[in-house]
């Protein structure tokens, strides 16, 4: 998978001469910030953070993070859960589709995931030749800007590229606002987006993800990983000190370190060095030291610090139970694993994902009250068939995630009870 757009500057590296020994400089990025930071542009649109790449900062972090990614992705299947459900809304899906192209699984789906990554989402809506009914587009919510409000505080128009590092390649579109307005005259043909966006204090622009306190835990992440393929590569750590005779031609002290390094580091060489050259020649001839490892130096010395990262991360998306995104369960409950499961999600379900899936909703309710259809959209929430020890079906839950004794336990209960319940 090639690097998503709007990837972060490399660090820079400065060379410098003192006492023919090379001293290395590294000036590090810096960390996303907490918040947008939203700029006029002389141009018409809003920035979206200092370099006008907040949302592709955030796609870095969704990409890069086992833990994040496993979050977000979650909360997007915990929205949409099973999928639109046409029997209960008593509607054939190829009578209800929002465009030529997708059904209303696809659009929903596209939505949640840039509501629980960007924090808002958005929608482009088109008069059909008809000039009666609409067709509805997934906008990728963080190729959109927004223009500057009128004397009443209103957006009135918004801008989308697909690189907005690069709007002299990908030239911006200007798009008028939409918002369901019963006295809008729309153009055939003409596109208008609709934005949604959660409420943020102090921002007038653009939104923030739910999880914005978790984003140095979750850059962090990032770099323990990176720490730990590091470690691989270079055999944990260093194996010794070798020591060279002095050599004042910087092209050949190179060459002689390339040599060193190809033969010797590396997973598939097992080892790693210090190479050192001395200053004068009247110093001890060319050795090597070896540093002595125990078993511990080869323990990941950052394991508690990723625990408690990985803890905050999980808090910031208020995801109730590790197990819910693929980690050990914390705690045992009566019941087993699945009990686990199943509580877990309830809770995430009545605080979180359902009111998300209420908003989600909400709108393209309006999109087909926009097409004359009377009906309302019904997404079917996940249910889980939890099983016990013995490996019969205990408790499962219903549409509404309610635990229920299964049928299985109605029987045995049954039995017991000389068919009396």
């Amino acid at each position: 998978m090639s690097r998503p757009k709007g990837s972060k500057n490399k660090p820079k590296i400065e060379f410098s001469r003192r006492n023919n020994s090379a001293v290395i400089t590294v000036n590090l990025e810096k960390h996303i910030e907490g918040t947008p930071v939203n700029r006029n542009s002389s141009r018409g649109w809003i920035q979206w953070g200092k370099g006008n790449d907040y949302p592709q900062r955030l796609s870095d972090l969704y990409y890069n993070s086992v833990t994040n990614k496993s979050c977000i992705d979650f909360a997007t299947t915990a929205i949409i859960g099973e999928g639109v459900d046409y029997d209960a809304m008593k509607a054939k899906q190829s009578d209800l589709v929002p465009n030529y192209q997708e059904t209303w699984d696809n659009l929903i789906e596209k939505c949640a995931k840039d509501f629980v990554l960007l924090g808002g989402y958005a929608i482009q809506v088109i008069k059909n030749r008809d000039n009666k009914t609409y067709s509805f587009f997934h906008q990728p919510f963080g190729d959109v800007r927004c223009g500057e409000r009128d004397e009443d505080g209103v957006i009135t128009k918004y801008y989308i590229s697909r690189d907005w590092t690069n709007t002299a390649k990908y030239q911006p579109l200007e798009l008028p606002a939409f918002g369901f307005q019963e006295d809008s005259n729309l153009k055939s043909g003409q596109a208008y987006l609709y934005v949604f966006k959660d409420y943020s204090p102090d921002l007038d622009y653009y939104p923030v993800p739910s999880y914005i306190s978790a984003l140095k835990p979750i850059q962090t992440e990032i770099e323990l990983e990176r720490f730990d393929l590091r470690s691989v590569v270079n055999n944990f750590s260093a194996s010794g000190i070798l020591t060279l005779n002095r050599v004042d031609d910087e092209e050949e002290r190179s060459m002689i370190i390339q040599n060193i390094k190809a033969m010797f580091t590396g997973s598939d060489n097992a080892n790693s060095l210090i190479i050192n050259f001395k200053n004068n020649d009247d110093e001890e001839p060319a050795q090597f030291v070896k540093i002595d490892k125990d078993a511990g130096n080869n323990v990941n010395l950052f394991e508690q610090c990723n625990d408690r990262v990985i803890s905050k991360i999980i808090a910031a998306h208020k995801v109730s139970s590790k197990a819910l995104i693929g980690y050990n369960a914390e705690s045992a409950m009566l019941g087993g694993q699945g009990n686990v499961l199943n509580v877990a999600f309830n809770l995430y379900n009545t605080t979180v994902s359902r009111n998300l899936r209420n908003k989600l909703v909400n709108t393209f309710n309006k999109c087909l009250k926009m097409n004359g259809i009377d009906t309302e959209i019904i997404l079917k929430p996940l249910s889980f068939n939890i099983v016990n020890a013995s490996g019969d079906e205990t408790v499962k839950t219903d549409e509404n995630n309610v635990p229920n004794q299964s049928n299985n336990d109605t029987e045995k209960a049954t039995e017991s009870n000389g068919g009396n319940v």
